[in-house]
């Protein structure tokens, strides 16, 4: 329920501000995944965003503890600074924050679907050089163009110094190949704690609340 809520309200704002190149961001497209997997209990949907979750997210996550602690790497700046839009800021800390616990209760209701890894890579080969082709290059959707803990006003002069970075393919590429790199690892992991605890705990859990 709640993800359909916020994907609801991320479409009535894109709706009011015409600019549908939101729905490239990562967590925007996944919730909507992920808000149909979870309506129709599709194991591999949900394992597959939990997947492509860890890696995409947890630096943005990381990031935006450390803003509170006052010393963050860049990528949640604004959401401290001044926004036209006062809950602007909370719905996107609410999105990003809760598609990994989701899909983790999702994995842990329905179990984990090793054939997930096939999605993640389905959605690297697509909503990657879908942003790099679609979207404004100055906004950085996905990082696509260049380092995500960089601003394109703030850092130009950085950025434009780096002839990698911005409008070349090889940052995409770049970008691409670190994607499925994490996103194996993540998924070597899960294979690693499924195969051999995620069903003793399981039913544990189970034992333990029939009592």
């Amino acid at each position: 329920m709640l993800i359909t809520v916020f994907s609801n309200q991320l479409t009535h704002i894109l709706w009011e501000e015409a600019d549908f190149g939101e729905l490239f961001w990562f967590c925007d497209f996944v919730s909507y995944i992920l808000a149909f997997a979870l309506f129709t209990k599709n194991r591999f949907l949900i394992s597959t965003v939990l997947l492509a979750s860890v890696p995409a997210q947890f630096l943005w996550i990381a990031d935006f503890f450390m803003n509170l602690a006052g010393s963050g790497l860049g990528r949640t700046d604004w959401l401290f600074t001044d926004n036209d839009v006062w809950w602007t800021p909370w719905i996107s800390t609410l999105m990003h924050g809760m598609i990994i616990p989701l899909s983790a209760w999702g994995v842990w209701k329905y179990g984990f679907d090793k054939r997930a890894i096939w999605g993640v890579y389905a959605i690297i080969l697509f909503l990657l050089p879908a942003t790099y082709f679609f979207t404004d290059p100055t906004i950085n959707r996905n990082c696509v163009f260049f380092p995500c803990d960089l601003n394109f006003i703030d850092d130009k002069a950085y950025i434009s110094a780096h002839t990698d970075y911005f409008m070349t393919w090889k940052y995409l590429l770049k970008e691409m190949l670190s994607w499925v790199f994490y996103s194996s690892s993540v998924y070597l992991v899960f294979r690693f704690f499924t195969d051999k605890y995620f069903k003793k705990v399981q039913a544990l859990f189970k034992s333990s609340t029939n009592k």
